[in-house]
């Protein structure tokens, strides 16, 4: 939002002007969008999701569930929700899983009298050389050991902790190089390092292969000091030396500033989690080595064991074909209706995205068009430079949605602005997205070839996975049964098991023409209509980068309609949101805060103000009976006003002019 605050802080305090948002800057995740022929659904991706990274929690069903505290409706309603909970019981797991394999190796490095350590031990009595075993004896090896275990183990409370709470590491680790400008000499430094690289790199491109045995040399002989620079030139050393630097510093100014302490805080846990995190890749070597030495005896183990391995590797085998088979499906299902759904807006918007994909790749922009339903298109040509641009104004429809929904959203701290519209992304290398939202949201459209939900299609498929394991099963036991008793070899055994589980699927691709995908009939008068609404009702919020506003004079005429900072509305609807932007620093961040719960009088609101900093600004995005939509914006360090009253407006040729960044 740097954009808009400096946009803002031009304008006086105690004036009341307009203005228009001229352009939204959004952010754009890869997680939300579908490039046009991508692969859509995952069966592991989507396990991954669902499972790892708790986002079944999403779903209709858990919804509700996972959003309720721990507790219940009717307890405290302070306590963690179930979501938390299970974020943090997922991190537990996986942090143990991960640790698992380490644990017999660790074990061997503590434990004395083991039986490779006597053997160890007669090999050097014998005078016989042995293997390196990471044996260091009983007292040190404990002491490595356990204090590998608790690095670790505090690494994993940090990561719980910091789920629990809505923290992120990244933010903070962000937070925490933007002040005092450490991102920027960590830039130059970086930039300084490449220009190092490239010099060094300019003897052998001048004297050609005569000069690389001497650079080589010269590179091998100075590791050191390119370590150490590249050392000191980290972000993870600077933010240590800076904490040690400032630690003495802080530690009077801890109890009288509470700011300091949450920043001193802040710095303790990042360092910690870096410093956690270098023993916690230690323990995972452990179990890779673990792992390795498994994955060895396993082989020997097979190829010993000839005959078990020639019954049991082709049931897993055709097991491995038929889940694949069945769960494939799904993905090709999806993946043909997200091209007919390209092949179908793209013929509405056709002629906007060809002039601009014909653009030179200095000039093009990541665009985004709007597929109208239900809009109104006002043009209002101001000159002849201008006369192929128009406003296009959306609103929605009044017979559907007789009332206005909010504009502006928060979560997790970021604004995020609310589109009723379904938009069609072009990136400048020419490549087309559509919402990932909106495709599950058409899937359910009821025509031939449309998809379904994701969950019926997972059902059906492990449905039809099950009756084909049961076959397998039931040859896997005949065969078994009846090999021993006509002394079949195990070469046998494996063609034929081979071929016995292969039938269904022979038979299911080339007498049933295999896994045929239905295509959408997009003519079709039904799909049609039906598209039209889910058009219609289709609705997603996005993370806003950036306002740019236009100001202009403003009108005497429509004071009263503005939000004074006296007059706040008794309905609470009518306040939808506040956005808080913090200025006592000079890194003009923008934090987001949650409408005060109690606006009795304008003495209160300042002091609710004033307890967080010493500058506030203060956004409302607020209904006015002149526009659809209005933002009252109020900047009042000591109880001063700065009200601007701003229409969302977006001018551009039928495609809105709301910029893709960060794609």
């Amino acid at each position: 939002m740097k954009a808009f605050l400096e946009e803002v802080k031009k304008l006086e305090i105690d004036h009341m002007t307009t203005v228009s948002v001229k352009k939204l800057e959004l952010s754009i995740s890869e997680e939300k969008i579908f490039v046009e022929n991508g692969q859509t659904v995952k069966t592991l991706r989507a396990l991954f999701n669902g499972l790892i990274r708790c986002k079944i929690q999403r779903s209709e069903p858990l919804k509700e569930c996972c959003n309720t505290p721990a507790c219940g409706t009717h307890c405290c309603t302070k306590c963690p929700r179930w979501s938390s909970w299970l974020r943090a019981l997922r991190t537990i797991l996986v942090l143990s899983i991960l640790a698992l394999p380490s644990v017999p190796f660790m074990y061997a490095m503590c434990v004395n009298g083991l039986d490779y350590q006597v053997l160890s031990q007669a090999f050097r009595e014998k005078g016989l050389k042995s293997t390196f075993d990471f044996y260091t004896g009983p007292i040190v090896g404990k002491v490595i050991v356990g204090f590998v275990s608790v690095m670790y183990v505090l690494h994993g409370l940090i990561i719980v902790i910091d789920g629990a709470s809505n923290r992120s590491i990244n933010k903070l680790y962000t937070e925490v190089l933007n002040e005092d400008g450490k991102k920027e000499r960590v830039r130059r430094r970086m930039q300084l390092m490449q220009r190092i690289i490239k010099k060094g790199c300019l003897p052998v491109k001048r004297f050609g292969a005569i000069f690389v045995p001497c650079w080589i040399l010269m590179v091998l002989l100075s590791p050191l000091p390119v370590l150490l620079t590249f050392l000191i030139s980290s972000p993870m050393v600077q933010v240590i030396i800076q904490l040690v630097k400032r630690i003495l510093l802080r530690a009077r100014m801890l109890k009288d500033n509470p700011k300091s302490a949450m920043r001193m805080y802040n710095r303790c846990e990042m360092f910690l989690f870096f410093f956690t995190a270098i023993f916690m890749v230690v323990v995972l070597t452990f179990g890779a080595n673990f792992l390795v030495h498994v994955l060895v005896m396993t082989i020997v183990m097979i190829v010993v064991e000839a005959e078990l391995m020639y019954r049991v590797l082709p049931v897993v085998f055709i097991m491995v074909i038929y889940i694949r088979d069945s769960y494939s499906t799904i993905g090709k299902k999806f993946d043909a209706f997200l091209g007919t759904i390209f092949n179908y807006v793209s013929n509405k918007q056709i002629d906007e995205m060809r002039r601009e994909a014909f653009k030179p790749s200095d000039e093009q922009e990541n665009k985004i068009f709007n597929i109208p339903a239900d809009i109104d298109v006002q043009s209002n040509p101001s000159d002849e430079n201008t006369a192929d641009e128009t406003t296009v104004t959306v609103s929605p429809s009044k017979k559907r949605h007789p009332k206005l929904t909010p504009l502006f959203d928060l979560k997790d701290g970021a604004l995020r602005f609310k589109m009723k519209q379904f938009l069609v992304f072009l990136d400048n290398n020419d490549n087309l997205y559509i919402s990932k939202k909106f495709l599950f949201h058409c899937s359910t459209v009821d025509c031939t070839g449309a998809p379904g939900t994701l969950g019926e299609n997972y059902i059906n498929a492990t449905m039809e996975f099950f009756k084909i394991g049961v076959f397998i099963l039931f040859i896997f036991l005949v065969i078994m049964a009846y090999g021993s008793i006509y002394y079949i070899s195990p070469t046998n055994h494996l063609f034929i098991t081979l071929i016995t589980g292969l039938i269904p699927l022979i038979i299911k691709n080339i007498f049933s023409g295999g896994n045929t995908i239905p295509t959408v009939n997009t003519s079709n008068f039904r799909f049609q209509a039906q598209f039209k609404e889910k058009v219609e009702t289709f609705n997603q919020c996005w993370t806003v980068e950036d306002i740019h506003l236009k100001p202009r004079e403003y009108n005497n005429d429509d004071i009263d309609h503005v939000l004074r900072l006296e007059q706040f509305p008794e309905n609470k609807s009518d306040v939808d949101l506040l956005v808080v932007s913090i200025n006592d620093e000079f890194n003009q961040s923008l934090s987001v805060g949650q409408r005060p719960k109690s606006h009795d009088s304008s003495r209160g609101q300042g002091d609710s103000l004033r307890s967080h900093g010493d500058e506030r600004a203060l956004l409302e995005v607020t209904s006015n009976p002149v526009s659809n939509r209005e933002i009252a914006f109020t900047d009042r360090p000591s109880m001063k006003v700065k009200t601007i009253l701003a229409d969302i407006s977006v001018p551009k040729s039928k495609s809105t002019d709301v910029h893709q960044t960060n794609v």
